[in-house]
């Protein structure tokens, strides 16, 4: 997280000239639940609709479902998201985070 902030603040101002381009710079950052579920949902997308593609993706990268089996636990959580927040039957829940400007 604290990484990502970095990243989005550093490239929003003049800091960087040397990479050339121009500073670009977002205002809001969707975070996403992965080991931790978010305790206070401010966001919620159904994506009943893409569920099936998103395990197939990951069945594509087979290491990393060697010790963890993502496919199932994306699965799992988006059935509990969509069953708690009612907003679908498979659900993804956000973090809102609003980026302050840098200057």
């Amino acid at each position: 997280h604290k990484l990502c902030m970095a990243a989005i603040l550093g490239a929003s101002g003049p800091w960087y000239q040397e990479a050339g381009g121009s500073p670009w710079s977002v205002e809001t950052v969707l975070g996403y639940e992965v080991w931790h579920p978010i305790p206070e949902v401010q966001m919620t997308v159904d994506i009943t609709g893409y569920l099936d593609t998103k395990v197939e993706a990951l069945r594509f990268h087979q290491s990393q479902l060697e010790t963890i089996p993502y496919d199932r636990a994306v699965t799992g959580l988006a059935n509990y998201r969509g069953a708690m927040t009612g907003a679908g039957e498979h659900v993804e829940v956000f973090e809102v985070i609003k980026v302050p400007s840098p200057l």
